[in-house]
Formats: structure tokens, sequence, C-alpha cells
């Protein structure tokens, strides 16, 4: 009985940890597919220039 308890905690503390690294995971994701950084590393790094306002399509609906 005794062995399930620790069992049970230590579980526990799997869980919770597991969810603590799902949260850092989550704001690390947000803020590599940041805009801002993202036209950083095209202009930057890849040499891209901006585009055209008549080269711009914009799509109905998005959530971005």
């Amino acid at each position: 009985m005794y062995r399930l308890g620790y069992e049970i905690e230590a579980m526990k503390r799997q869980k919770d940890d597991a969810l603590r690294v799902h949260q850092q995971l989550l704001v690390e994701v947000e803020s590599l597919s940041a805009v801002e950084r993202i036209e950083r590393i095209a202009l930057d790094r890849l040499h891209m220039i901006p585009a055209l306002p008549q080269q711009r399509v914009y799509i109905k609906g998005a959530t971005h």
C-alpha cells in the first residue's frame, strides 16, 4: 500500500513536470513564430525584401 502511494506521488510529480515543460514549449513556439522575428530573419539572414502592397495576398478568415 505504501509503495503504491509513493508511486502515485512520483507520477504526480512527473505529470507536474511535464505540464511545466509543455507550458515552456508553448511560450517558445509563440516567440519563435512571432511575425517580427520571422521578418527580421528574412531581411537579415536571407536578404529578402518586403513585399510590395500589390504583391500581398490576404486570406479571409485567417486567425493570425
